[in-house]
């Protein structure tokens, strides 16, 4: 067999298949037996954390990038990368309308993209606050004052 053919005949071979072994009939007189490949383990499947569906026409402000900013109706890369550094020195928006604190950004702007804008809750954030414990009343001291002789 030359070197062409054994390259084909190895690219046609799969892991199921059942390959005749052709014995030496120089040496044995046994008949050609066949062998089994060992079987192939299927990849390890894991399942991936529960992951809501992003909508690819909104664009996430707490996390996305000056080009996918530049995605919205009147932002351009000037704008865009003003949100990006307003976000960094100042944290993740609250809401929509927390972009008008950004220089350049104005209601119209916000108005003309508030259904096309998502605000993701920032990595560590809680959807409710921790409950506030009320202040308990400093105990009234039991040290007595010195009383005043009367006169």
């Amino acid at each position: 067999m030359n070197k062409i053919h054994q390259t084909l005949l190895v690219g046609l071979l799969t892991s199921s298949m059942i390959l005749p072994v052709v014995a030496d009939t120089t040496t044995s007189s046994s008949p050609p037996s066949t062998v089994t490949p060992a079987p192939v383990p299927a990849p390890a499947t894991t399942t991936p954390p529960a992951v809501t569906p992003v909508d690819p026409n909104k664009v996430d402000i707490n996390t996305a990038d000056v080009y996918t900013l530049q995605r919205l109706d009147g932002v351009g890369e000037k704008k865009a990368r003003a949100i990006v550094k307003f976000r960094e020195e100042h944290g993740p928006f609250k809401t929509v309308y927390d972009l008008s604190q950004v220089y350049g950004i104005g209601e119209k702007m916000i108005e003309a993209n508030k259904d096309r804008i998502v605000v993701s809750e920032p990595l560590g954030a809680t959807a409710t606050p921790p409950p506030v414990t009320p202040a308990v009343p400093a105990e009234e001291s039991t040290v007595e004052e010195p009383t005043q002789p009367r006169e």
